[in-house]
């Protein structure tokens, strides 16, 4: 039986949403685990005379390991008043597709976004860093290429989004020394 304020990861199940209710319906082969290092969801405040569906806004998960694989690299241009991603509209202007804002090109942030592979023995995420967390990742790391660099980073560990896969905090796992 799931519980309510608890995580769980879901193997081979469908899920369908019919008037703001979601149905699951266990395929063949399906599994429920218990994610013990779930850090937190917000729950509605319960209320006795009506039935409550719990969604989770944004849970975050704690994963460790090492990145095994750069699925992607992109190159963007950022926002300079919301940080969102801006389409080129001239040679000299641009558009935000988040807070709609015409900043000139020369003011926006170019900024990298990796689709990595994180992996701790049978376990894989496939997780998503911007700028900020691939410089935490990297900032000991002296190779040729971003993904060279990524990919020597060693131990990790991540905060994520389960809901976008995105990487919300990162720090170097420190390696065993032999003395």
């Amino acid at each position: 039986m799931l519980e309510k304020g608890k995580c769980y990861k879901l193997v081979k199940v469908l899920v369908k949403q019919f008037e703001g209710i979601k149905y699951l319906s266990f395929c063949d082969g399906a599994s429920v685990e218990l994610l013990l290092d779930f850090l937190e969801i917000d729950l509605p405040e319960e209320d006795e005379d009506d039935e409550i569906t719990v969604q989770a806004t944004h849970p975050i998960i704690k994963a460790y390991g090492e990145i095994v694989s750069i699925l992607s690299v992109t190159d963007y241009t950022s926002c300079m008043v919301c940080t969102g991603s801006v389409r080129h509209v001239s040679e000299v202007l641009a558009r935000c597709i988040k807070c709609q804002a015409t900043p000139k090109l020369s003011h926006c942030n170019s900024c990298k976004s990796a689709k990595i592979l994180l992996s701790q023995e049978s376990k894989k995420w496939y997780l998503t860093a911007y700028n900020e967390h691939m410089q935490d990742i990297i900032s000991d790391v002296d190779g040729e290429t971003l993904e060279e660099n990524l990919l020597s980073s060693g131990e990790i560990s991540v905060q994520y989004y389960t809901a976008t896969n995105t990487i919300k905090t990162v720090s170097k796992v420190p390696s065993a020394s032999s003395d």
